[in-house]
């Protein structure tokens, strides 16, 4: 009787054991359907976006760089989000390849590239080539006090100051700010890290900003202050520093007046003045 007892004991978790197990996989094989079929509702009713082809960088593309095809890949950007001056076939990059486009300006990996950014075909990698429409290049003479130590690199921005002497003496002026500066001495490279003392500064300027920085040069002497390199903000109510305000004087009060001198003759008991 225990034998009898035993045997039906296994056969009876076997058969549960099986219950157990096509239970599970029906139900695996009902989730997975369902699943498939959910993806199919959601591929059926979202609506499609429209994309457009963008030429975008694969490796890290530096300023003076001759681009090549090997260096450049086609991205499908939403069409909403794709740059205007990108390029979106490598013929309009390339053209037929007989003449090379130079970078003009750094380029990150996966980052589009822009007609702004790359010379046309056959052109030199000018200063000319990388002022923004409307702009000029101005230098100002620097020196390793007013040049921020050497330690003023190509990309940064900048504070213009401007010190002279007039009749109340000394007197620093903030004349501009947040100016661009594109070249230190003769070196244009965005990429370069290395400090150096340099006797010139090419910035970034308007036409009428020029003018004024070229009077400025002449009656008096020019610093540059350098800004943070995420700082955009404009002080608008910059006012000239004197030598008053170096020492926290106030301005004094007027002298008062000598007492007025009148000349007295004394005729008998008389006493007379003028």
């Amino acid at each position: 009787m225990r034998i009898i007892a035993v045997i039906i004991l296994i056969f009876g978790v076997a058969l549960a054991g099986g219950a157990v197990f096509f239970a599970a996989e029906r139900y695996a094989a009902i989730e997975a359907a369902l699943a498939q079929k959910a993806a199919e509702a959601a591929r059926s009713t979202a609506p499609a976006i429209p994309t457009k082809p963008v030429v975008v960088a694969t490796r890290a593309l530096r300023s003076g760089e001759q681009l090549t095809p090997d260096a450049t890949r086609i991205v499908d950007f939403p069409e909403d989000a794709a740059p205007a001056n990108g390029f979106a076939t490598a013929e309009d990059l390339f053209g037929d390849g007989r003449d090379a486009r130079i970078v003009l300006r750094a380029i990150e990996p996966q980052e589009p590239i822009l007609k702004t950014k790359v010379t046309g075909f056959g052109e030199r990698a000018t200063m000319a080539a990388q002022l923004t429409p409307g702009m000029r290049a101005f230098t100002l003479r620097i020196d390793a006090v007013t040049g921020v130590a050497g330690f003023l690199l190509p990309n940064d921005r900048v504070d213009v100051f401007m010190t002279r002497t007039d009749r109340d003496g000394l007197t620093s002026n903030l004349i501009m700010q947040n100016v661009k500066v594109i070249a230190v001495d003769q070196f244009a490279d965005q990429d370069a890290n290395r400090a150096r003392l340099a006797r010139t500064a090419t910035v970034e300027v308007s036409p009428e900003d020029a003018q004024k920085l070229a009077l400025a040069q002449q009656i008096g002497r020019i610093s540059l202050g350098l800004r943070q390199i995420d700082e955009n903000d404009v002080m608008e109510d910059a006012r000239p520093v004197d030598i008053k305000d170096l020492l926290n004087e106030e301005e004094a009060p007027p002298a008062p007046a000598a007492p007025e001198r009148r000349l007295c003759v004394r005729k008998g008991i008389d006493l007379i003045c003028e």
